[in-house]
């Protein structure tokens, strides 16, 4: 069952591209696997905490919570992605006008995203 949160994430991504695009469709698709895929990492580092204690044999020791560098590798993979979709309202032509006008829908997705945190 999706969130209320991501599914208002959802429709506002799929409002700002080109549907008939389906290269776009399946960046905002894959935008939304990774979405999930950070949440659930979220979850294991609140679970576990930032330093894990790793037992091998008769050694005990700390080390960082391995899910931190997947979340973040999760994270730029994100950004990057989210970059590279065409929205709307944010062509490069009028990227000035957008600016000037409007928030950006990346922008607006970014702060959507903080805000669920």
């Amino acid at each position: 069952m999706a969130r209320p949160a991501k599914t208002k994430l959802k429709m506002y991504m799929l409002e700002n591209i080109d549907m008939n695009n389906l290269i776009e469709v399946d960046k905002v698709e894959r935008y939304l696997l990774m979405y999930d895929i950070q949440k659930k990492l979220e979850q294991k580092i609140k679970q576990h905490e930032v330093v894990v204690e790793t037992v091998n044999g008769s050694q005990s020791f700390l080390k960082e919570n391995p899910a931190i560098n997947s979340w973040t590798k999760i994270e730029a993979s994100m950004m990057k992605l989210l970059d590279s979709i065409q929205f709307k309202n944010d062509t490069k032509s009028d990227k000035a006008i957008t600016n000037i006008i409007s928030e950006k829908p990346r922008d607006k997705i970014v702060a959507m995203k903080r805000d669920l945190l």
